[in-house]
């Protein structure tokens, strides 16, 4: 949030509504780290209604997974569709498979 005309007014409001929430001074603005996704969510609602001047950044990052040990005829579409029953956003999913080494071969001529 920008540090401008009673901003102090809203991070003291911040405070009240969100206790856990950590607040540090960046030059002109002041760094809002709330405790969580919802905390987050009314947050920037609650300074949408006060016209304060703010911008957020996306705090998910996205993550890489690598699952072992799985039959190498287990479908890959199940995989997907079951991780997408659990709210997980997929980009790309692909099925790596264990290749065997190659002989090495000697001459013994």
């Amino acid at each position: 949030m920008r540090i401008g005309k009673n901003y102090n007014l809203i991070l003291q409001e911040i405070f009240r509504k969100y206790p856990n929430t950590v607040n540090k001074s960046t030059g002109d603005y002041i760094k809002i780290q709330p405790k969580s996704q919802e905390d987050n969510e009314n947050i920037v609602k609650l300074l949408e209604i006060k016209k304060a001047q703010f911008y957020t950044k996306d705090i998910t990052k996205p993550i890489k997974v690598v699952i072992k040990g799985l039959p190498i005829d287990t479908d890959v579409e199940d995989i997907e569709d079951d991780l997408k029953d659990q709210g997980i956003k997929i980009v790309k999913i692909a099925q790596i498979l264990k290749q065997s080494p190659s002989p090495i071969l000697h001459d013994r001529t």
